[in-house]
């Protein structure tokens, strides 16, 4: 092979042309870095504030659920407290029933000994039973409790 002037020269005119043109190259792709850097940079920012509102919607998610976890309880409460007092009130309803029924009961047996120890005749209209005697607690409520007549 052998040496070649214009060849030499043709490389070194490149060599000296890439040696010009470096700088701006290095200017163009320093500038592109920074451009990348900045952009970057506004994406983890934008990802952070983007973690921050995902933290607080969760945050907001988790209290809205034990709101109405804590609402569902006290609905739960209230529903348990409204069966029991009507339970109570029926069970009382049908107590009061029950007691009224065996007093008015005795008071006619009573009334009905106290009439045959004193020798009133049986066809006796002291004997109906509009006429028995009964206390005024227990007069009227075996006689108008609908509950009691239902459950009675």
């Amino acid at each position: 092979m052998a040496f070649r002037p214009e060849v030499a020269t043709q490389a070194a005119h490149v060599a000296k042309e890439w040696v010009n043109q470096a700088p701006y190259e290095k200017k163009e792709e320093e500038s592109k870095r920074y451009a990348a850097q900045k952009a970057q940079a506004q994406t983890d920012k934008k990802l952070k504030d983007t973690l921050l509102k995902l933290a607080e919607c969760d945050k907001a998610q988790k209290s809205v659920e034990a709101s109405i976890e804590m609402q569902k309880a006290e609905e739960m409460t209230k529903a348990e407290q409204a069966t029991y007092d009507l339970g109570q009130k029926e069970t009382a309803a049908h107590l009061e029933f029950q007691i009224t029924t065996v007093c008015r009961g005795f008071c006619l047996q009573s009334w009905t000994e106290a009439l045959d120890a004193a020798g009133v005749d049986p066809t006796s209209k002291l004997r109906d039973l509009e006429r028995v005697f009964y206390p005024l607690a227990i007069r009227t409520k075996a006689a108008t409790s609908p509950q009691c007549r239902l459950n009675g």
